[in-house]
């Protein structure tokens, strides 16, 4: 493998493993209390959690792993190509592989589930992979339907805070109940809890997710990531505009988030998402090209242990959800609805730590992960 073909793969690998420990931090509060009011703690340091997560954290991480998908996407299907197989066949069985997964992940561990809306956007990126012509306007439209979703659930928030509230407090003690029970009421909630989540996944995720499948898709064709050090070359100049714009939009739909009850302080800059999100997610990019190839650290042992989670991002993605329903939900620890929010974030070190330890291990020993093996088997039978 020439060095070019390293540093692609370094970058690529890296990127998701960055993304994991971003998406981590993301569904962690979902996972460790009920979803259906703002948190019981409203001291001022959970205030600071809470911001913190919606600056730098809300609407940017799964923005990265959308755009490794169909940048991925493109690379698998060259390699099909290549080996002379059916892409259509492999392609939708891997697909369907990955849903039945997201399936299984929604209803038994974690109702925020990714895997199921990125197996059926699959399905448009394989139907667009050869229309290049249209990729600029399906882009714009999907960046255009992410404004409107991002503003559409300002107004949901908007009008249940005041009309919703009897309901959700209802909804809130039940899914405590029950989330500390038995393994039939943890399962019964999580099939409530995706019920009411799977709307707003596809208003929060899909349109922004297809959106970077697409841009990952014509990335991957063009094989931007062959030269990390000529795409930085290439944000000289920008950067300060992106850091301007993703700073004061980030700004706008932070505020959103502590005043749900207000129109033009709360519904108003939530759609603002749809510029912060993907302006520090590239910020994110530029600093990781930075630090890996600028500042030559692309052989450094984090760097590495990174590296080797991200080539395992399914395991490790259905691994945490299974780590910290263990911590929070009844058939473990139980400590669901009782950790203050600052407590939650930092447990998402040592959760990440063990990413890192089983992934290096398991590496190791095998070239897939675990599931990353069982999803090939079934792609490939």
């Amino acid at each position: 493998m020439n060095t070019t073909q390293n540093q692609r793969l370094l970058l690529l690998d890296f990127l998701r493993g960055f993304a994991l420990f971003g998406i981590l931090v993301s569904n962690i509060p979902i996972l460790s209390a009920p979803i259906y009011i703002d948190s019981t703690f409203q001291d001022l340091a959970a205030k600071c959690v809470k911001a913190l997560y919606m600056f730098f954290v809300t609407g940017k991480f799964f923005v990265l792993f959308s755009f490794v998908f169909g940048y991925g996407f493109a690379i698998l299907l060259q390699s099909i190509e290549a080996k002379g197989k059916d892409p259509k066949r492999i392609y939708l069985r891997r697909l369907f592989g990955l849903f039945i997964l997201g399936l299984l992940h929604a209803f038994f561990l974690f109702e925020g589930d990714i895997l199921v809306s990125y197996s059926l956007l699959g399905l448009m990126l394989y139907y667009l992979k050869d229309k290049d012509h249209v990729w600029k306007r399906y882009i714009l439209c999907f960046w255009i339907l992410s404004f409107i979703a991002y503003f559409a659930l300002g107004l949901v928030s908007y009008y249940g805070f005041s009309d919703g509230k009897e309901l959700a407090n209802k909804l809130t003690q039940d899914s405590i109940v029950n989330h500390l029970g038995s393994l039939k009421q943890n399962f019964e909630q999580q099939i409530i809890d995706y019920g009411i989540a799977f709307p707003f996944i596809l208003l929060f995720n899909v349109p922004t997710a297809a959106m970077m499948f697409l841009i990952g898709l014509w990335a991957g064709k063009l094989q931007i990531f062959a030269d990390p050090q000529k795409i930085w070359e290439y944000g000289k100049g920008k950067k300060r505009y992106l850091f301007l714009v993703g700073t004061i939009t980030n700004f706008g739909y932070t505020l959103s988030q502590f005043y749900p009850d207000h129109f033009f302080l709360g519904v108003l800059p939530s759609s603002l998402l749809a510029f912060g999100g993907i302006s520090y997610a590239l910020l994110y990019v530029y600093g990781i090209i930075y630090f890996l190839f600028i500042k030559k650290w692309e052989s450094s042992a984090l760097v590495r242990y990174v590296s080797q989670a991200g080539s395992m991002s399914l395991t490790n993605y259905l691994s945490q959800s299974l780590i910290c329903t263990f911590i929070f939900d009844g058939w473990g620890l139980g400590y669901f609805s009782y950790l203050h929010p600052g407590i939650v974030l930092l447990l998402t070190v040592p959760i990440y730590g063990l990413n890192l330890v089983f992934s290096a291990f398991w590496k190791s020993r095998f070239e897939l992960g675990p599931m990353e093996w069982l999803l090939r088997k079934w792609t490939y039978a």
